[in-house]
């Protein structure tokens, strides 16, 4: 807090306002801190302030210092480089591929499993380091890497905002001057559609539907990503298996071959493997003839909703993050016979492209 405070005056006082700051007592003060302090964190953060107030220090000789303690996390390997790029030390960016993660949209994080999420170590955290970090790189050429994770910031607004003004003001401070580059002011995205449609698209999220035999043209203007999907449902009378950023599978409790026993309660569980964060996310799962719910209730803190229909049942997650997640569906089988037990599908609500199912499956009840 104290870095991002000072930072604060300092570009205050560099535009001509009056700041009332001793930064000779600031920096000795600091100094002395670094040399009795053995968390990292603070000395990183302490080398940081005295970059900024320009102190003539040998930061190279700190860093060097921090480097040998070797027990650096993620986030913290990456405020390591980020001193050293702005000291001028050589550095290689050969450390963030190891952490560099896609989500759905193809969008850029950066991310570790083993590190513990906070206000300063989250996700959104490391990867505004991690940004600043690629656009100092002047060896390569990054503009899509940068406008990769810059998608990435503002796929994290889809609820029209970020966790809080911190984490904004150091978003914002990070990308804005590659959004306004050359011009004066950002641009609202917007989808020009002309052809068996003519019109121009402002407000989000916006839903169409045409017959197989239309022509559209689709145009795009604006600084800000828009995500389109196009998609056609239709009954597939032999569905094979699909795995994608998804994978889903179900089975009995205790049951082997699908051999139900009338009158006997037994639990559909379903297995959802999600490969990439996902938000949105609806799971159905069909039910086999002969059957009816005991219960239906969420069993599970990922579900927002859960709708109980004749054939199937419909959850829906607002957000679940990659991992493995289980649900299950109560039943009673009330009425032998052979049954079809159609395949358990799991798809982004509002980008059902992005879908996957386990296979068509018999079901015997006795």
């Amino acid at each position: 807090m104290s870095l991002h405070v000072l930072e604060a005056l300092l570009k205050a006082k560099d535009m001509g306002y009056k700041v009332n700051l001793n930064e000779n007592k600031i920096t000795d003060n600091i100094v002395w801190e670094t040399s009795r302090t053995n968390l990292i964190q603070n000395k990183l953060s302490a080398i940081h302030i005295l970059k900024v107030l320009n102190a003539k220090v040998n930061l190279p000789a700190l860093i060097s210092d921090i480097e040998k303690t070797g027990k650096l996390n993620m986030n913290q390997l990456f405020q390591l480089i980020e001193l050293k790029q702005i000291c001028g030390i050589k550095v290689s960016l050969d450390t963030l591929k190891s952490f560099r993660k896609g989500t759905m949209f193809g969008n850029i994080y950066f991310t570790s499993d083993s590190i513990n999420s906070g206000l300063l170590t989250n996700n959104i955290q490391n990867t505004i380091i991690a940004y600043k970090i690629i656009r100092r790189d002047t060896i390569a050429d990054n503009d899509q890497t940068l406008t990769k994770i810059r998608n990435y910031f503002f796929e994290n607004r889809s609820s029209g905002f970020w966790l809080n003004t911190y984490e904004s003001s150091k978003i914002i401070e990070a990308i804005l001057p590659d959004l306004l580059s050359s011009k004066e002011q950002v641009t609202k995205p917007k989808l020009i559609l002309s052809g068996a449609i003519n019109k121009e698209i402002g407000e989000f999220p916006y839903e169409v539907t045409l017959s197989s035999d239309d022509s559209l043209v689709i145009r795009k203007s604006g600084d800000f990503p828009i995500y389109l999907t196009t998609y056609q449902r239709y009954w597939n009378p032999d569905p094979k298996e699909k795995k994608s950023d998804f994978e889903i599978s179900t089975s009995f409790e205790g049951i082997n071959n699908d051999l139900l026993k009338a009158g006997k309660e037994v639990k559909l569980n379903v297995h959802l493997k999600v490969k990439k964060d996902a938000d949105y996310v609806m799971v159905n799962i069909p039910i086999p003839g002969g059957c009816s719910y005991i219960s239906k209730s969420r069993t599970s803190s990922y579900e927002v909703h859960r709708e109980s229909f004749k054939n199937e049942t419909a959850i829906f997650c607002e957000k679940l993050k990659k991992g493995e997640y289980e649900f299950t569906v109560d039943l009673m089988p009330r009425y032998t016979g052979k049954y079809t037990l159609n395949p358990a599908k799991a798809e982004l609500m509002y980008f059902p492209a992005f879908n996957a199912n386990n296979k068509l499956r018999k079901v015997s009840v006795e």
